[in-house]
């Protein structure tokens, strides 16, 4: 059965939501329960060793909500991520859905698997001009460089641009699931192009060493100008 965009994302995503009330629960009985056991053992000091012992229960109490809080912001923080990946590939779905009319066979969140490892490519675009893996990275929107618009991605084929600094987040996955491939379906090496595809949540990615590309060169790939929010919780 075919897979629906973003469909590991939004498992992932489902656990974390079936998991939601053990977290809380244990972020917030974690520190109780060894408050107790602690004045427990404080309880049968004698003297003022009493006062000392009561001390080190505050402070390992404070001590155990601090870790507690941040593991389940941590832990809230992936699943926010984990949202904004599938939104990302969504949207993405949505742009390369028009290419069908043309003869293109499109196949969403495909799994693969090469030895021990297994991994999934975003989406394999199949039509008159080549087969395409398509690698998708989806980010908030940060802030944006002097000049720079916080919307568009240029990418030089090296690395990508982004509004706030340069990296390669997704370029190296986006060459591996193409070779991937490659190997796969048999082919040469001119047979499959990597694409790495961001969305940020509203993006648009330009072919360009640097910021100013040509109109006629910009790919859109996501037209929402949102403002820069997270979408439901990447």
């Amino acid at each position: 059965m075919l897979r629906t965009p973003g469909e590991s994302q939004l498992k992932n995503v489902a656990r974390f939501d079936e998991d939601f009330l053990s977290m809380w629960l244990l972020a917030g009985l974690a520190p109780c329960l060894m408050a107790i056991l602690l004045l427990e053992v404080a309880t049968r000091l004698p003297g003022w060793w009493f006062w000392v012992g009561l001390g080190v229960v505050v402070a390992g109490f404070v001590t155990a909500l601090v870790l507690a809080v941040r593991w389940l912001m941590a832990r809230l923080k992936q699943r926010s991520e984990r949202y904004l990946a599938f939104f990302g590939e969504r949207v993405v779905a949505e742009f390369l859905e028009p290419l069908k009319v043309s003869g293109w066979r499109i196949f969403h969140d495909v799994p693969c698997e090469t030895g021990r490892e297994k991994f999934n490519i975003d989406h394999i675009a199949i039509g008159p001009g080549g087969v395409y893996a398509i690698e998708t990275r989806t980010r908030p929107k940060g802030s944006a460089r002097e000049g720079r618009d916080d919307y568009k991605v240029f990418y030089d084929g090296e690395q990508l641009n982004w509004p706030w600094g340069e990296d390669q987040h997704g370029v190296v996955p986006a060459m591996g699931n193409a070779k991937w491939l490659q190997n796969w379906l048999g082919q040469d090496d001119r047979s499959i192009d990597g694409s790495g595809s961001g969305a940020g949540p509203a993006g648009m990615v330009c072919r360009g060493a640097r910021p100013g590309c040509p109109a006629g060169r910009e790919s859109v790939l996501a037209s929402r100008r949102s403002g820069g929010e997270r979408h439901g919780g990447a």
